[in-house]
C-alpha cells in the first residue's frame, strides 16, 4: 500500500506487520492463559491465592479524600479457575492521626474468569503479571530466594 505523505508511509510500514499479526498475538495470549489454568487444574492446586497486580490512587495527596482502584489476579481452588477483579474504594485521610479510612467499596469490574476479560486486560496481565503470580504460588510451598530464579526479559508484542 502506498501513501503520499512520507510520514504516513513510514508509519504504515512499521505498523503493517504488527497489525497483520494481531490475531496470532490474541491466540497466543489466550492459549497461554488457558494452558496455565489447565496446569493448575491438573496439579490440583489446593490453595486460594489473591494477588494484587495494581493499585492507583486519584485525589489524596494534599486532599483529605480520594479514590483508590485495585486489580487482583485470583486462583480459586474450588472453581479451579483464574479470575480477574477490579475494586474501587473511596477513602478519607485523617490529617490529624495519619489514618486512612476506606469506604464505599465498589466492584468496578466484577470478578470473572481471566480468559473472559477483554483482550487488553488479558494481554497486560500476560505480559506484566503472570510470571510473578506463578512465583507467588510457588512461594506458598517453598522458600524461594531471588537467586533461585531469574526470569529473562521477554520481547513485547
Amino acid at each position: 500500500m502506498k501513501f503520499t505523505p512520507q510520514k504516513l508511509q513510514d508509519a504504515f510500514n512499521i505498523a503493517e506487520p504488527i497489525i497483520k499479526s494481531i490475531p496470532e498475538i490474541q491466540d497466543t495470549v489466550s492459549k497461554e492463559i488457558k494452558d496455565l489454568e489447565s496446569f493448575f487444574q491438573e496439579n490440583q492446586l489446593p490453595l486460594d491465592l489473591c494477588f494484587e497486580i495494581s493499585s492507583t490512587v486519584s485525589g489524596g495527596g494534599d486532599h483529605d479524600h480520594g479514590v483508590e482502584e485495585k486489580e487482583f489476579l485470583i486462583w480459586c481452588a474450588s472453581e479451579k479457575r483464574l479470575f480477574f477483579k477490579r475494586i474501587q474504594y473511596d477513602f478519607v485521610f485523617d490529617c490529624g492521626s495519619g489514618n486512612i479510612y476506606y469506604q464505599n467499596e465498589k466492584e468496578v469490574f466484577n470478578q470473572c474468569p481471566l480468559i473472559s476479560t477483554p483482550f487488553e486486560i488479558r494481554k497486560r496481565i500476560h505480559e506484566n503479571h503472570l510470571d510473578n503470580f506463578v512465583l507467588e504460588i510457588a512461594k506458598q510451598y517453598h522458600d524461594l530466594k531471588k537467586e533461585d530464579y531469574e526470569i529473562p526479559e521477554d520481547i513485547d508484542f
